[in-house]
């Protein structure tokens, strides 16, 4: 398979092909015959094509004959464009897995294409990608229009969320400008190499928005450009929760120009929300309330130095508290992503009502896990088989109709399955425990 990410068509060839052709106008002194022609391939930009061997004896040799071979599995590619003539790429090996820089020949400067040959596992094939040494993917959920002003004309990429594009390879020393689909204005003029040289970060102001713009290496020849929006904020506990943000700008004209307190967001289980109309120097403070549990305080979670971590605490009916843990992720000095979760919790998968203590080895005594019967039995939504935990070291198990009785005492702290034994109504049950590690931010 033959992969193009350079931002302009190519026309592919097998260089013995293409050998053959010459040899062939020397003799009849006639222009390549057409039936070559037929032998080149079009890969438009950003597309794949198959590209095999075809099952023929004549392609296929021995001895002193590899030589020939070796022009075989190799292929010429050219770029495609109007205005400007670059000569073909050649010699590239399609046979031996490779990752190369080469240098493109057209007009005054010489420009750099990448290739890269690697075997894909899933598909059993060889796939070689010529691409630009600079992509850009769309990590938002808003649809980003780039244009580049260049001349002659000016070129312009839509990238839908999720995908990804290059930025054509003769373009990546110049200027590009961002808007949203929803916006009429575009942001003002950023050289590129500003970003991808320093692998740095680049907030992008656009009329009342913002984006943010960081460079990734992918390896030595090539960078990614990540679009992304300022802030981040997923919900990675099992339940669902609400939070309003409280934002304070040091710009005092444009704070006037944004409401103190923004609305409730809702966030249910591994969702997340992005926000774009505040820039990331934004002071920043937020409140949460999950089912069964008090409104948080108003805390500071964002402003000119970011904690790692940050605990909300919250408490239950009974007063007993709850800690939710945000952490806080940046990357190259980029967006912020937050993630709301805990140390742990508990999904009780039997048909008993279950009732969980830990053994407090302050106060000496055993307590109940913060949450529990504490919920308004009316709401619907209340999921009584989910239960937080904060710092608990150690559980105590029993049914809720006998509290009295409580299991053997499970350890948290090391990563096993045990069973626990507690007294019920109808007699002592076993119950299995399997205890699994997830990774914060992922499904």
């Amino acid at each position: 398979m033959i992969s193009n990410k350079t931002g302009y068509p190519l026309e592919i060839c097998r260089e013995q092909d293409l050998q053959s052709a010459k040899q062939q106008e020397k003799k009849s002194k006639d222009p390549i015959r057409e039936s070559f022609m037929d032998k080149k391939y079009y890969v438009e930009n950003n597309s794949s094509i198959n590209f095999q061997i075809e099952n023929d004896d004549s392609y296929f040799f021995t001895g002193s004959n590899l030589s020939i071979m070796s022009h075989y599995l190799r292929v010429s590619a050219e770029i495609i464009k109007k205005t400007v003539y670059y000569k073909p790429l050649p010699h590239i090996n399609i046979q031996m897995t490779h990752l190369k820089e080469h240098k493109v020949y057209g007009g005054t400067d010489a420009l750099i294409l990448v290739t890269d040959v690697f075997f894909d596992a899933e598909t059993n094939q060889k796939i070689l990608t010529i691409s630009s040494p600079i992509i850009m993917k769309n990590t938002t959920q808003k649809i980003i229009e780039i244009k580049f002003p260049a001349k002659p004309e000016s070129i312009l990429i839509v990238l839908n969320p999720g995908d990804s594009h290059p930025v054509p390879f003769d373009l990546v020393s110049g200027e590009m400008q961002i808007k949203f689909t929803e916006i009429k204005e575009w942001s003002i003029p950023t050289l590129l190499s500003n970003i991808y040289k320093n692998k740095a970060s680049k907030q992008i102001h656009i009329l009342d928005k913002f984006l943010n713009i960081r460079a990734e290496e992918e390896n030595n020849y090539k960078t990614i450009l990540i679009f992304e929006p300022p802030f981040t904020f997923k919900n990675c506990l099992p339940i669902s929760l609400k939070m309003q943000l409280n934002f304070k700008n040091d710009d005092e004209s444009q704070q006037k120009t944004k409401k103190e307190n923004s609305d409730i967001v809702v966030l249910d289980p591994q969702e997340s929300y992005d926000i774009y109309d505040i820039p990331l120097e934004t002071v920043l403070y937020c409140q949460l309330t999950i089912q069964g549990f008090k409104t948080t305080q108003n805390t500071l979670i964002n402003s000119a130095k970011v904690p790692e971590k940050l605990l909300f605490r919250t408490y239950d009916q009974k007063g007993w508290q709850q800690n939710i843990i945000l952490t806080c992720y940046i990357k190259n000095n980029g967006a912020h992503k937050f993630y709301f979760h805990t140390k742990a919790y508990i999904i009780n998968e039997t048909y008993f009502n279950l009732y969980f203590y830990t053994n407090n080895a302050e106060i000496k005594k055993k307590q109940p896990i913060p949450g529990q019967l504490s919920a308004d039995p009316n709401n619907k939504n209340y999921n009584d088989k989910i239960l937080l935990l904060s710092e608990e070291t150690n559980l105590l198990v029993c049914e809720q109709s006998n509290i009295n009785e409580t299991s053997n005492e499970i350890g948290l702290e090391v990563l096993n399955n045990t069973l626990a034994e507690c007294c019920t109504k109808k007699g002592f049950i076993q119950m299995a425990m399997r205890m699994s590690l997830l990774c914060v931010g992922s499904n």
